[in-house]
């Protein structure tokens, strides 16, 4: 016999019923009691924790977690002190992104194929993209196609991923690309790569 579960609207209805109604101090107890008497059993919270990874892999339900605790809705709420590029970060949507990214490119370095320490690089950057759709993302909205585009990420290692951010390592490698370059030690493939990363292409 299947367990009857309520739908998402339903369990909105029972929580608003709930709003405002205050328990006695002997409820409270009873509930306390109940509750840790549960969780005292391994196989009901095994039980709990498949139950949240099941119902977690539902979009819909992700979705609608992330629209009723973003903003000032959020019990972590302090007034919007958070950065819009943690907003982003924090987004449901950017793990998925994240990790639709990793699985396309075979979770290796798109340069040196190194599978340590990986990271998703913007080729267009997420600071470029929150700006040029500030006010829409201040609003907690984030339909916003680039963010999400995984043609617009690249799976680069630690190393790889800070020669495209910063000049200093980029020039290093170029000095040190053109002498393997001149004895002829790099492959023609991480050549390429390589050229293209630095901006050389």
């Amino acid at each position: 016999m299947s367990q009857r579960t309520h739908t998402m609207e339903a369990r909105e209805k029972i929580r608003r019923g709930h709003i405002g109604k205050k328990l006695s101090p002997e409820t409270k107890a009873k509930i306390s009691q109940s509750v840790k008497k549960a969780f005292q059993d391994k196989e009901f919270r095994k039980k709990l924790s498949d139950n949240m990874k099941e119902r977690m892999r539902d979009l819909s339900v992700r979705e609608h977690l992330s629209q009723i605790h973003r903003g000032p809705n959020s019990s972590n709420w302090q007034g919007g002190k958070s950065s819009l590029k943690r907003r982003v970060k924090t987004n449901y949507k950017f793990t998925l992104w994240k990790a639709a990214v990793l699985k396309r490119d075979h979770y290796q370095c798109q340069i040196c194929h190194s599978k340590e320490q990986l990271h998703i690089h913007h080729k267009i950057s997420l600071i470029t993209i929150i700006n040029q759709n500030k006010e829409q993302i201040e609003s907690f909205n984030y339909d916003i196609p680039l963010l999400w585009d995984i043609n617009n990420g690249i799976t680069y290692c630690d190393s790889c991923h800070k020669i495209s951010h910063h000049s200093t390592w980029k020039n290093r490698t170029i000095v040190f690309l053109k002498k393997l370059k001149a004895i002829n030690c790099v492959p023609p493939k991480l050549t390429e790569e390589l050229t293209y990363l630095l901006g050389e292409g």
